[in-house]
Order: structure tokens, then C-alpha cells, then sequence
């Protein structure tokens, strides 16, 4: 944003700036204008001071819906790669008669031979 310049009217020693945005920096700094009697100016500044307006910048607020919507761009992306894992397990065989070797335990059946039902054909 550019230099904004704001004199005082009449007598009065306060001025108002307006329109400024809430949530947003800004620098100001005051310059006394004095005048002499032959007519000579002099300016004295002030330091700058910088002031932030209360409430939310409309840029933070930007901010924030572009983060809401990579989190569930993210969160999609994760559910979806957890289906494509459940999806892709479901076909797998569980080998029961291995695992019943591990404890152990020796099978009901003989591995050449399937229930009737379940043996390929």
C-alpha cells in the first residue's frame, strides 16, 4: 500500500485514517509543521510506530480455506490408499495347514487331498 497523508482540519490536533483492513500492519509517523514569523517552515518526524488492526486480515482467512482443503485433499488420498490396501488383501489365501504345522499340530488332511466341496475340478 502507498503513503497515505492526513492533516488536521481547523485547530484540532487528531486525525482519523480510514478505510483500513482488520489484521493488517501498519507504519505511521507523525510530522510537526511549524512556522515562523518571516514565513520559514520546519518540519520535525517521529519515529515510525508501527500499528496492527484487530480482527482476522483477509489474506489469513484465504490462508486458512487453502490449508482446510489440502488437509482434505490429504485425508482422501489416505482413505483411498487404505481401501486400495483392504481391497488388495482379499484375494490372498490363508494357509491354514501352515499354520497349524507352526503350533504344532498336524493337519486333518494330507496335502495332496481337498474337501470335496473346495477342490478344483
Amino acid at each position: 500500500m502507498g503513503v497515505k497523508v492526513k492533516k488536521p482540519e481547523g485547530d484540532s490536533l487528531e486525525v482519523t485514517v480510514e478505510p483500513l483492513e482488520p489484521g493488517t500492519k501498519y507504519e505511521v509517523q507523525v510530522v510537526a509543521i511549524q512556522k515562523d514569523m518571516v514565513g520559514r517552515t520546519r518540519e520535525s518526524e517521529s519515529r515510525t510506530h508501527e500499528i496492527t488492526t484487530t480482527g482476522v486480515s483477509p489474506r489469513r482467512a484465504r490462508l486458512y480455506w487453502i490449508l482446510i482443503l489440502l488437509l482434505i485433499v490429504l485425508l482422501l488420498l489416505v482413505l483411498c490408499c487404505f481401501i486400495y490396501l483392504l481391497i488388495r488383501q482379499r484375494g490372498h489365501k490363508y494357509p491354514v495347514a501352515e499354520k497349524e504345522r507352526l503350533h504344532g499340530r498336524e493337519p486333518i488332511l494330507p496335502k495332496d487331498r481337498a474337501f470335496d466341496e473346495y477342490g478344483r475340478p
